[in-house]
């Protein structure tokens, strides 16, 4: 649902809490659910541990809707099941949202929210 996005975002974050370095996690460095990965592909150049620690909701915010709740197509979805997907999204890539979802409505599963 449309109006959806901050309170999904504000969930979703709850969850994925500060910065955690942790050896075993592949993900390496991350802040507020976002990797290092992912942050020098959104800011297009290397950055430091310490640029990662100071990450802010407000700086994090645009990916989350870009690469997660855009592509899902968040805005057209029902209240709830908007939710569902998205943190589906989140935790297991926008792909295995959307087929979670096609799987649940009984259409192909291909992936793409049409």
């Amino acid at each position: 649902m449309k109006d959806n996005f901050e309170q999904s975002l504000k969930m979703i974050l709850h969850h994925e809490g500060g910065y955690v370095n942790h050896p075993s996690d592949p993900g390496g460095s991350t802040m507020r659910g976002v990797t290092q990965a992912v942050w020098e592909d959104w800011v297009d150049r290397p950055v430091t541990e310490e640029e990662m620690k100071s990450l802010t909701v407000d700086d994090v915010t645009p990916i989350y809707k870009k690469n997660y709740w855009d592509r899902i197509k968040g805005d057209a979805l029902p209240s709830g099941v908007d939710f569902a997907v998205f943190d589906l999204a989140v935790n297991g890539g926008t792909g295995r949202g959307a087929k979670m979802l096609q799987k649940v409505v009984g259409v192909p599963q291909d992936g793409g929210i049409g």
